[in-house]
């Protein structure tokens, strides 16, 4: 069953769900009443039921994290591109970092602030700082640094290219399946059709996504 948690700390279980517009639809509630609509303020997050999930298929490239801290699958095709929307592609300031498939996250050190065009690689234990560096076909090409090993973008380290992104308290999230985590701002589109076997499509900023409804594991709707 779908769980849904209201502002007034209340849970709601409910068989079938859909969200349009400002209005969220509950149907076959374990209680009570067989359908309810809520408006979509009084909403703050939806747990999907478990038995709904399924694996992402498994999906070459790497992480990148954008400003806004969404954090999406990547692949680098003349330019860096999203695995949700390949003919997207990533302009470096909408980016914070990135790192490999098989690479571990790492935090960038407040003491280092890229910016004017530099970024950060965190190399073991240390931060190299790049002021020259382009996009490369394999990685990133670095003329003044040599890493100590060969690198692709699937086994790159963590690269920096903008500030930690800070929390908002104010925004929501979508949990997938895949790892995938996308930042909800309140100006962006939420829709939810036939959530127990559909699709959910999330406008987010010039971005549109058709995800289906089996990769989500939560939604945190921003806050209005």
């Amino acid at each position: 069953m779908f769980t849904l948690i209201l502002d007034t700390g209340e849970r709601l279980k409910g068989r079938r769900l859909s969200v349009e517009q400002d209005n969220a639809c509950l149907e076959e509630l374990s209680v009570g009443i067989e359908k309810l609509s809520l408006p979509l303020k009084n909403l703050v997050s939806v747990l999907c039921p478990s038995a709904n999930w399924k694996t992402s298929p498994k999906q070459e490239g790497f992480w990148v994290m954008l400003a806004d801290g969404s954090i999406l699958r990547a692949r680098n095709q003349k330019g860096l591109a999203l695995s949700r929307l390949p003919e997207c592609r990533i302009e470096t300031p909408s980016l914070a970092a990135l790192w490999g498939n098989q690479s571990v996250y790492q935090e960038l050190p407040a003491a280092f602030s890229p910016g004017d065009g530099q970024i950060f690689v965190l190399e073991g234990e240390q931060a190299v700082q790049i002021r020259e560096w382009s996009w490369g076909a394999a990685w990133i090409e670095t003329p003044g640094w040599k890493p100590p090993h060969p690198l692709t973008y699937e086994t790159s380290p963590t690269v920096w290219f903008g500030k930690v992104p800070a929390p908002d308290k104010n925004t929501g999230l979508l949990q997938l399946t895949s790892g995938e985590r996308i930042v909800l701002k309140n100006q962006d589109k939420i829709l939810l059709k036939g959530l127990a076997g559909g699709e959910i499509t999330i406008t987010h900023g010039n971005l549109t996504f058709n995800i289906p409804a089996s990769e989500v594991l939560s939604i945190v709707f921003p806050k209005k």
